[in-house]
């Protein structure tokens, strides 16, 4: 699978600098991927719309990491605004470690 999504995701996020604090682990990055290419086999721009909204989710973590409730012991999940996606994410001393990409089941 090309890695579009994810090489137009990285490159923004990188630019804008508001990942200095963030890692992303491999599969997250996958998940990004797999659900642009399914918004996108919807809509043509619907795929890009989802990667904007968990930009948008990541410089929130990124800005205030404890804006988003715990969900379970240390990892929290901050909701994709208008998708039914979450990222998961722990804070580890001056690190956030996105390790997750979630699809809301309802």
């Amino acid at each position: 699978m090309p890695m579009i999504s994810y090489v137009r995701f990285s490159i923004r996020t990188m630019r804008s600098g508001f990942t200095d604090n963030i890692t992303i682990r491999p599969q997250a990055p996958r998940e990004i991927e797999e659900a642009w290419w399914w918004y996108e086999s919807r809509r043509e721009g619907l795929g890009d719309d989802f990667v904007l909204c968990v930009e948008e989710s990541f410089e929130k973590i990124s800005r205030d990491p404890k804006l988003y409730s715990v969900v379970h012991k240390k990892i929290r999940r901050a909701m994709i605004r208008r998708f039914p996606y979450g990222v998961l994410y722990f804070i580890e001393k001056d690190e956030i470690v996105v390790f997750h990409s979630s699809r809301n089941p309802n």
